[in-house]
């Protein structure tokens, strides 16, 4: 059946309603969406391929679901003005409206990773960022993309594109290669090494205390290399307790970050200058508890998840401050901001402390948050039910372990 349709103009056509009249990709009925046979200021020109005259089919920004009478979000407009148009900022995923999408002061079209702020420089074009081999020890005036430093299997470059450590074989310490893993279309970054095992303890000290949900579901949660739970307490009196309100160790604090990571604790290299109180040898009576943590500082000063004091020493039975506990955290857990979460910033929080960018972090995640007064009260010591919050909401943000099997019906 024939219709006529009358254009802004006024001007009567007579078509059929399967008809594409300007060849856009739409068909005459589509482009008169409430077929009352006027061109509304909603609907395109069934005469115009291009409505909006921004270079694109109406047809295309449709199928798109790009708006077909906005020339802005058309594939060769740049509203950014940042040298890239919105076909190429599709391709790298970059935002279309943000010239600097990583705000790292570089703009997206002269950044070779517009995506993260951490990497801005690639002098020798091999794709790999001149940050990155730094960090990994790779020279940075030479194309190191096809080498292969650990021998996994994976180059250089497939390691830094995959997020994998250029320099261990075994990137989330599950026992297989990377190389190995992503040939057998596993991930080598997600190690399944959390199980849900039952408690082990039932801690009298917690009945009733806001911690007490993290406490729980920590402890019935096992690291399946080391057959052991996340969370330990103390047996005090023939009862075990956890002390909740006690500010958490050093050594206490990277255990409950090693384990719940699923970071394998080893006999790791020393750092070329030793904390003065952080054992190197063996003992020749050494107790297992002594052996563990021993290779827990060992481990975590390798992985630089932490530094001694200014005096040479590391204090491993010392006490954890709230703003040590988020650079310990975020230097080994990849946890992400939200953005649409923008909490306030704490006052007590100079932008330029050196732990600002750890807390920031944090407290967009949703992983810490301030205390009553809106603070975050970065010198207070953290408490060992503080600990147990921060570690269990960090891990079930973090991609590199199975925390999906973690029950979580119970926590607030």
């Amino acid at each position: 059946m024939l219709i006529s349709l009358l254009l802004a103009s006024a001007i009567a056509v007579t078509i059929d309603p399967d008809v594409d009249l300007d060849g856009d990709g739409l068909t005459q009925v589509q482009e008169d969406s409430n077929g009352n046979k006027v061109l509304d200021e909603w609907e395109t020109d069934p005469l115009n391929a291009d409505t909006d005259g921004g270079g694109q089919s109406d047809g295309s920004e449709v199928a798109a679901k790009q708006n077909p009478r906005d020339p802005n979000d058309d594939a060769g407009q740049d509203p950014d003005n940042d040298g890239l148009m919105n076909a190429a900022e599709d391709v790298l995923h970059t935002d279309r409206n943000v010239a600097d999408t990583d705000k790292d002061t570089v703009s997206d079209a002269e950044d070779p990773f517009p995506l993260d702020p951490q990497f801005a420089k690639d002098a020798d074009n091999d794709k790999l960022p001149d940050e990155y081999e730094q960090v990994h020890g790779m020279a940075t005036d030479a194309d190191n993309s096809n080498a292969d430093s650990d021998n996994d299997g994976l180059t250089d470059a497939q390691e830094f594109a995959a997020g994998t450590d250029p320099q261990r074989s075994d990137s989330d310490g599950d026992g297989i290669a990377d190389g190995a893993e992503v040939a057998a279309g596993s991930d080598p970054l997600e190690n399944p090494c959390l199980e849900v095992a039952g408690s082990e303890h039932t801690f009298e000290d917690i009945a009733g205390h806001w911690s007490s949900p993290y406490v729980v579901t920590l402890n019935a949660l096992q690291n399946v290399q080391r057959k052991q739970r996340i969370v330990r307490g103390q047996k005090a009196d023939a009862v075990w307790v956890y002390r909740p309100d006690d500010s958490v160790t050093r050594v206490e604090f990277l255990s409950l970050l090693l384990l719940s990571t699923c970071t394998p604790v080893e006999e790791a290299a020393p750092p070329a200058t030793m904390p003065s109180d952080v054992r190197l040898s063996i003992r020749k009576h050494e107790t297992a508890e002594q052996t563990y943590q021993r290779q827990l500082l060992l481990t975590a000063l390798a992985r630089g998840v932490i530094r001694g004091y200014p005096d040479g020493t590391l204090r491993p039975d010392g006490t954890v401050n709230r703003a040590e506990a988020a650079e310990m955290l975020t230097a080994l857990v990849p946890v992400n901001d939200d953005p649409e979460t923008s909490p306030t910033f704490p006052a007590d929080v100079a932008s330029d402390a050196w732990y600002a960018p750890a807390v920031e972090l944090l407290l967009e995640s949703g992983v810490a948050e301030g205390r009553k007064d809106g603070l975050f009260h970065p010198e207070a010591l953290l408490t060992r039910g503080e600990a147990a919050k921060l570690i269990l909401l960090a891990l079930l943000q973090n991609p590199h372990v199975n925390g999906y099997v973690v029950p979580t019906d119970q926590l607030p």
